[in-house]
């Protein structure tokens, strides 16, 4: 098996290829093309530079893999019941429907399924928008490889701390990437932005370390009988992390014990002596999704952003659909036809004819039959989902408005306060849990710098781009805030 993963950040293209389960090349490449939040804005630019680093570095290209530093994308835990998986998609839909920001329709969900309560399950449902992905598809055409998955670096990075309890700190200079593990589940995930590329190591230390003390903090407010231990260990990787005391002002400015990551769990895949784990943590990370305990096809336990199959699905050539009055036309069509066929016909014809239509009614009255009863059991199956849901939702609902009581006004007006120049709202989407803004700027920096202002503030737990993208006034943007 060859696979070769590309972690394409906001300056640089890392890459390390496989084969046979273990790494057999790595470098990083200088990225021509830009790249802000994760959305590649010039697909064309990049896609021929990623085919000239194939072509020169003699890389496999039959299993791309990718990750995007810095792409925006929201996740929730749901708990539902065990239930035919058959049944399971369609549930974690309607779920994402009534949760995430944006309906599923919007994005590219994927799951993973973690144990719950009895003859329960928790799945992390992670939401990701279509067009950063469906940019990364148009690129990858342009460099003449097939992608296979796209990961979350928060995700990916979860498998290498073999251990109950972990932060992971992916130090990069344009994206940090924080991951909180608990009980062995990735309970928080957050992408930390650059502090400028003026700014010196500490002050990158110090904005990585204040979204990682919020992060702990929040869970532990939420959390008390259950809090992060105070020896919980600190995993550093990332380009930084080989940084001269970047190791020493984190864990100064945290109290828990970092360590820079140097080996895998056992039984993973086969690193070389020579490459640098931290650096390219990200790349070795998602090629293990991949390598490792793979799921099986259909497996309801883990679904990933699978970009071959989204490629695929857009290819496919839609049957077109018979609509019933169609079908009437054609029946009454039929109908004439046959009493032509009569009137020309012998009466022995006739008859033969007649049993003959006498034998076909019969077994369209047997398929009509059977696709009777598998509509009423896939009725009743959605109205059992659907009362499950309704149930889970309404409890959630009620235990918000008792535990987690919000000022909306208090809200909406520091939204507005810290409203840069030029930027106007669209939209304000207000939860018990949640605001969703949609607006527009002149520029992409007002939108980073609003984002950053409101995380200053304190006042929010997690303030996150979901995407920017070019518009005829400037650009326009979605911005989810966890309250």
């Amino acid at each position: 098996m060859r696979i070769t993963t590309l972690n394409i950040g906001s300056t640089s293209i890392r890459y390390v290829a496989f084969q046979n389960g273990g790494a057999v090349a790595w470098g990083a490449e200088p990225l021509a093309g830009a790249v802000k939040n994760g959305f590649i804005l010039e697909p064309a630019t990049t896609g021929q530079q990623i085919k000239a680093l194939f072509a020169t570095g003699k890389l496999p290209r039959d299993k791309v893999i990718f990750s995007l530093n810095g792409l925006p994308f929201s996740y929730r835990f749901f708990t539902l019941p065990e239930m035919n998986p058959a049944s399971l998609p369609e549930a974690i839909m309607r779920m994402a429907k009534k949760e995430m920001p944006l309906a599923p329709e919007d994005m590219y969900l994927s799951w993973r399924a973690y144990p719950g309560e009895k003859d329960e399950r928790q799945f992390l449902v992670t939401g990701i928008a279509r067009r950063p992905v469906d940019t990364l598809i148009k690129m990858s055409a342009e460099a003449g490889v097939k992608p296979s998955l796209l990961c979350l670096p928060h995700l990916s990075l979860t498998s290498l701390a073999d251990r109950n309890y972990a932060i992971i700190a992916d130090f990069e200079p344009d994206y940090s990437n924080l991951t909180l593990i608990v009980k062995g589940v990735p309970v928080g995930m957050h992408t930390v932005p650059s502090s400028g590329v003026d700014a010196s190591l500490q002050d990158m230390a110090g904005q990585l370390t204040r979204e990682l003390t919020r992060m702990t903090g929040f869970y532990n407010d939420n959390h008390p009988s259950n809090p992060v231990p105070d020896t919980t260990s600190i995993l550093l990787t990332g380009e930084l992390a080989n940084s001269p005391d970047a190791l020493n002002l984190i864990q100064e400015k945290t109290g828990y014990p970092v360590e820079i990551i140097k080996g895998l769990p056992a039984k993973t895949i086969n690193i070389p002596y020579g490459l640098p784990l931290a650096t390219y943590a990200v790349n070795v990370a998602d090629a293990m999704q991949d390598i490792v305990n793979p799921e099986p096809r259909g497996s309801t336990s883990v679904r990933d952003t699978n970009l071959s199959s989204i490629i695929e699905e857009s290819t496919k050539v839609r049957k077109p659909e018979i609509s019933w009055k169609k079908a009437g036309l054609w029946g009454a069509l039929a109908i004439g036809i046959i009493a032509l066929i009569f009137a020309y016909l012998s009466q022995g014809q006739a008859e033969d004819k007649i049993t003959q239509l006498k034998a076909g009614l019969q077994q369209a009255k047997q398929e009509l039959a059977q696709k009777q009863d598998s509509a009423g059991q896939a009725k009743q199956t959605e109205d059992s989902i659907s009362r499950m849901l309704a149930a889970a939702q309404q409890l959630k609902q009620e235990s918000q408005s008792v535990f987690s009581p919000r000022d909306s006004v208090s809200d909406v007006k520091l939204l507005a306060q810290s409203l840069p120049p030029a930027t106007i709202f669209d939209t304000i989407d207000i939860t018990p849990g949640q605001i969703t803004i949609k607006g527009t700027s002149t520029i992409q920096e007002r939108v980073v710098e609003y984002v950053r202002t409101l995380e200053s503030s304190r006042a929010f737990s997690y303030v996150n781009i979901i995407w920017i993208d070019r518009a005829s006034t400037g650009v326009a943007f979605m911005i989810t805030i966890i309250r």
